[in-house]
């Protein structure tokens, strides 16, 4: 079947390829210039910035894969692109000593991301004869009945006016 990717899934992609290109950059910056971060390295986690450069780097790429995965309806891209962008935050919670404004957008990123793959997405396509077929059932419709606060009817051709016979 030929689907394209709704709104949400669209907005959740790019969500997660910012995400990820983010992530590489930050991986990038710890792997080339560890200086630029705000505390030492013995201060974050144990790990010195290398090792978090690498993470950082691998996790970026898994964030794009899952963003062109749910660009292409992939089955495996929706559950993949939640879980990776929630330990994504996750990382982000650690990493967020070293540059905390940074990593606090990050956590942003990966929460705008996980909404955008868990909101409520329709598998149904539109096609241009399920329009037709709205239109045609649409004009077929009967009129719609007077509204419950209408006066009754009490003309004597009425249903039910044997029942209202007056003495």
């Amino acid at each position: 079947m030929n689907m394209r990717a709704n709104g949400w899934s669209v907005f959740a992609a790019v969500m997660l390829m910012i995400a990820g290109t983010f992530t590489i950059m930050q991986g990038l910056v710890a792997l080339t210039i560890p200086d630029y971060y705000v505390i030492a390295e013995a201060d974050l986690l144990g790990f010195n910035f290398g090792l978090w450069g690498t993470l950082l780097l691998i996790w970026g790429v898994l964030l794009w894969a899952a963003a062109f995965g749910s660009l292409n309806e992939a089955a495996w891209a929706r559950t993949a692109g939640v879980a990776l962008a929630a330990i994504s935050a996750v990382i982000q919670l650690a990493f967020l000593p070293a540059y905390p404004f940074w990593s606090a957008i990050m956590v942003a990123l990966s929460v705008l991301a996980i909404y955008g793959m868990t909101t409520g997405q329709s598998k149904a396509e539109a096609t241009p004869s399920a329009y037709r077929a709205g239109r045609s059932d649409a004009a077929t419709m009967p009129e719609p009945r007077s509204g419950t606060h209408a006066a009754p009817d009490t003309s004597p051709n009425a249903p039910g006016a044997h029942e209202r016979q007056r003495p």
